[in-house]
């Protein structure tokens, strides 16, 4: 730890747990930490969730309840249990306004137009949300919990949320994107942009998160494309002498997600 580095506001600990992610030592001693600062609560959380990744498995259901209904005595259900009760306890405390907690990676199914956060040994490990929650809330979210692995996307339109587009080369039709100020740009196709293309894009600007992001919905189609009717090249107002285009302020066609044909 450097001489600039406090323990104040749990940061030196927080950068401990992104350095070794797959040890549970840093967890524990950021569970101490909160405990003495009076959030017992996520303490225990933690607590229980590093244990429990490292419990006998036992095959009763998530209610930790075996086939005749009779509450299993086994450790592994009684820390499923507690983790249960302590997310009931603080869970909304643990994530933005508006957002789910769970411990349940079941909870996550079918999740389409909430933001749901998966806690695992402690700390948020998996987001499933729309776009626009993500892109509203991710940095509030990274800052108290370093070590999400995955998101995935339940919604995305190229149109919305796209910071900021340039049209790279008028010859291969290829674009650099990014999805909020400060992200490094990424190229991608311009006209038959695929979701693993904007993946990319995310993975970019927060580094370490693999992001999924929906098939294409639009009828008929096989891919996402961004508008093909903008022609970059006709329109005098954006040729500055780089061949790039402000998005989405200076541009007639709108730019959209799908390509629609009509």
């Amino acid at each position: 730890m450097t001489d600039g580095d406090s323990f104040d506001d749990g940061s030196a600990l927080l950068r401990a747990i992104l350095a070794r992610p797959a040890d549970d030592t840093p967890r524990l001693i950021f569970a101490d930490w909160l405990e003495e600062r009076g959030d017992s609560a996520r303490a225990d959380l933690i607590r229980a969730q590093c244990e429990l990744s490292f419990a006998a498995y036992c095959p009763c259901d998530p209610g930790g309840r075996m086939p005749n209904g009779a509450a299993c005595e086994c450790r592994w259900c009684e820390l499923r249990r507690r983790q249960t009760d302590l997310m009931a306890v603080g869970g909304c405390s643990w994530v933005p306004n508006g957002w789910l907690a769970t411990a349940n990676p079941e909870c996550l199914e079918g999740a389409t137009s909430v933001g749901i956060c998966l806690f695992i040994r402690g700390f948020i490990d998996t987001v499933v949300c729309p776009a626009d929650r993500w892109l509203a809330d991710a940095d509030v979210i990274i800052a108290t919990q370093p070590v999400i692995t995955r998101v995935t996307l339940t919604t995305w339109r190229a149109a919305e949320h796209v910071e900021r587009l340039t049209y790279r080369d008028p010859m291969t039709r290829h674009a650099r994107v990014k999805v909020r100020p400060g992200a490094p740009w990424v190229e991608i196709p311009f006209v038959n942009a695929m979701p693993a293309d904007y993946a990319r894009v995310l993975q970019a600007a927060w580094r370490g998160i693999t992001f999924t992001l929906p098939p294409p919905t639009a009828a008929g189609q096989t891919e996402w494309r961004l508008n093909p009717s903008l022609e970059v090249r006709d329109d005098p107002r954006v040729i500055d002498g780089h061949n790039r285009v402000p998005f989405p302020a200076e541009i007639t066609v709108h730019v959209d997600g799908y390509f629609d044909p009509s």
